[in-house]
């Protein structure tokens, strides 16, 4: 329909002209040979027709022409109306918009893509990103562009990714980009709409929310759900390769006599300090988890037997000796540790964080401030679990 449009378009006037001009001949003629007999006459009264023919003719042509350039007008009229709306509408939305021809070179970007990469509205129009790259602080980033957009024409469809964009004030951006390509109908390229959403806040949103579900807020040590993943992991390693490991588990003694009588903000600073002079006891492969209330745990991925894991334990008491000052208090804090080891005391994680907990809380009802390493004599022992 476009095609044949094109053509009536191009031969319209031509062809009105040719229609025009052949019943004027052919009418003409008839009517002069049929009134008119004398040969001088009849040839005065043709060179007349002649005149009038070309008279009437011009006047046609100028009239379609006019009639054509104004309609002509009229469309161009209306596509730069529709222009000025597109450019107002993707001037007004957040996100970046950049229209390319099919070599990729750049047709028209709205503000905002403009001014994230540092482009001035009057030399970006007709460049490639390669070009602009030369142009732009932001070289590095244009250069990616122009690989993305390659795997949107390789792909024939519309993709979607994500681009981090670093801005030359050195501020980290992430874009999530979506690339439309447009074809001929040979094939060829004809254009591509690229269009980017800045959700920079929404990852980091995203990356708060995943902290949170393995971390505690107070502590900011791993949780029980990741220390859960982590004991599952590391106990798989030991199997296949044959290696002992421990986990430990530790009670602050008293605690909550110091909430009840100092307060549950004084109760969280000791939290806190804690977490820290624990973590200071351990490598960085080594755990430290706090599992919810005043219960921590760490896991030993890696130790040689029942003798290390008494030097540690030993450390972990002694570092707290001293008293610790917590605002205008000076606190004397012990804990109570217990502690199992694969494979001694056990072959699957729910076995040896039970006999863990089991040792610390034997570890309590001994007399607190000291450690308990699991064997089956303390099952038989009547352990009350509660905080005293």
């Amino acid at each position: 329909m476009t095609f044949n449009k094109k053509i009536w378009s191009t031969i319209k006037i031509p062809l009105i002209y040719m229609i025009i001009s052949g019943i004027w001949i052919i009418i003409s003629d008839k009517i002069l040979f049929l009134f008119v007999k004398e040969v001088s006459i009849l040839t005065s009264l043709q060179i007349v027709k002649g005149w009038v023919f070309i008279i009437f003719t011009t006047l046609l042509l100028i009239k379609l022409i006019h009639s054509d350039n104004k309609k002509n007008n009229k469309i161009e009229e209306i596509l730069q109306e529709r222009e000025k709306q597109l450019l107002t509408l993707i001037n007004t939305i957040p996100d970046f918009v950049i229209f390319k021809d099919g070599e990729g070179r750049w047709l028209q970007a709205n503000k905002v893509a403009l001014r994230l990469f540092e482009l001035d509205d009057d030399t970006y129009r007709t460049k490639s990103d390669i070009e602009l790259a030369n142009i732009s602080n932001l070289y590095r980033e244009l250069h990616y562009c122009n690989e993305t957009d390659e795997i949107a024409w390789n792909s024939k469809t519309n993709i979607c990714i994500e681009e981090m964009i670093i801005k030359s004030n050195g501020e980290p951006k992430i874009f999530e980009v979506i690339k439309v390509p447009s074809f001929h109908s040979n094939g060829s390229r004809k254009g591509l709409v690229v269009i980017g959403r800045d959700i920079t806040d929404r990852k980091k949103g995203e990356e708060t929310i995943q902290y949170l579900a393995y971390h505690d807020p107070l502590t900011e040590l791993p949780n029980r759900r990741l220390f859960k993943e982590r004991l599952i992991q590391t106990l798989d390693k030991a199997k296949n390769e044959k290696l002992n490991l421990s986990i430990i588990f530790i009670d602050i003694d008293h605690f909550k006599n110091i909430n009840d009588t100092l307060g549950h903000a004084i109760g969280d600073s000791i939290l806190k300090i804690v977490a820290k002079n624990l973590k200071s006891c351990f490598q960085q492969d080594e755990v430290v988890a706090r599992i919810g209330g005043d219960e921590f745990t760490v896991l030993i991925p890696k130790i040689s037997g029942i003798e290390d894991i008494k030097i540690i334990a030993t450390k972990i008491l002694n570092t707290f000796k001293h008293p610790i000052k917590v605002k205008d208090h000076d606190l004397f804090i012990s804990l109570s540790i217990g502690i199992s080891l694969y494979p001694y005391h056990g072959y699957d994680t729910e076995t040896l964080i039970k006999h863990a907990d089991t040792a610390m809380y034997y570890a309590k009802h001994q007399g607190k401030n000291q450690f308990q390493i699991y064997n089956k004599e303390i099952d038989a022992y009547p352990i009350q679990k509660i905080e005293q």
